[in-house]
């Protein structure tokens, strides 16, 4: 993988959330050697839920190549947040990240 990630976090309770999501573990995807091979560049946009235990859920592709987004996928899925609070309590919200994959 190579350029940049992005992760953000949006619902519509955000300002009155007392703490937000903290992304605490991340694993980045690899870029699979058959994209590499075919020179496969392009940017993968999945948004997901990040439940009351910090789990990342309902992984979706908004858009980008099957094959990247099969990668992509499967990282964010091994994703870990410190979840969000509303008045001490965990609270589900909903988040995305973009992925850029390069053939350079």
């Amino acid at each position: 993988l190579q350029g940049d990630w992005s992760s953000d976090v949006c619902s519509s309770d955000l300002i009155s959330l007392a703490s937000l999501p903290r992304l605490i573990l991340r694993a980045d995807p690899e870029y699979p050697e058959a994209a590499k091979q075919a020179r496969l560049s392009g940017s993968v946009d999945v948004q997901f839920r990040i439940d009351t235990d910090g789990q990342v859920r309902n992984v979706t592709v908004v858009k980008g190549s099957p094959v990247l987004a099969t990668v992509v996928v499967e990282a964010v899925q091994q994703w870990r947040y410190r979840p969000a609070t509303v008045d001490g309590v965990p609270t589900m919200t909903e988040g995305g990240a973009v992925f850029d994959f390069s053939a350079n």
